[in-house]
């Protein structure tokens, strides 16, 4: 079961990536050295699903993501996983609540793909509005202090 799942997520994923286009979010300053960003997703239909959401990472660093489809009052989607940028696709095992990360990601433009699955309607010939949410927050690489550098870091002790 589990191996069906995985092929079809990755199956979700190629598709997406040449059909699919991905909605931007943009990260916003928190305090200095952390950004963050909220996206959403909806589905009016049942089925399997690769959403995804491009981003442009600010800093090096590194960043954790949250996803959430517990709102009351619309039917929730099971995560199936997700990839981000070129990095390796990572199975979830369908939650509908994930926290991922922290992951290292270096400054420049990112791609994050989202496997889901939206539930089907609770009753006949009613509509399945399914939907969750996503937040990113990323951190940037702390700075060593100047005392803490060595000869490796900078190529001169102290300097």
């Amino acid at each position: 079961m589990r191996t069906a799942i995985r092929a079809a997520l990755a199956a979700l994923a190629l598709s997406a990536s040449a059909f699919a286009q991905a909605i931007s979010v943009i990260p916003d300053p928190v305090v200095p050295g952390q950004y963050s960003a909220t996206f959403e997703g909806t589905h009016t239909s049942a089925g399997n699903f690769a959403d995804r959401y491009d981003f442009g990472s600010p800093v090096d660093g590194a960043i954790s993501i949250t996803l959430d489809s517990t709102s009351v009052g619309v039917l929730s989607v099971a995560f199936q996983g997700y990839q981000l940028t070129s990095g390796p696709l990572v199975f979830l095992g369908g939650t509908s609540h994930e926290t991922i990360g922290p992951l290292p990601i270096r400054v420049g433009p990112q791609l994050l793909t989202i496997g889901l699955q939206a539930a089907p309607p609770l009753a006949p010939d009613s509509p399945a509005l399914t939907s969750y949410t996503g937040q990113i927050i990323i951190n940037a690489l702390p700075i060593p202090e100047p005392e803490t550098w060595s000869v490796d870091d900078c190529g001169a002790v102290g300097a």
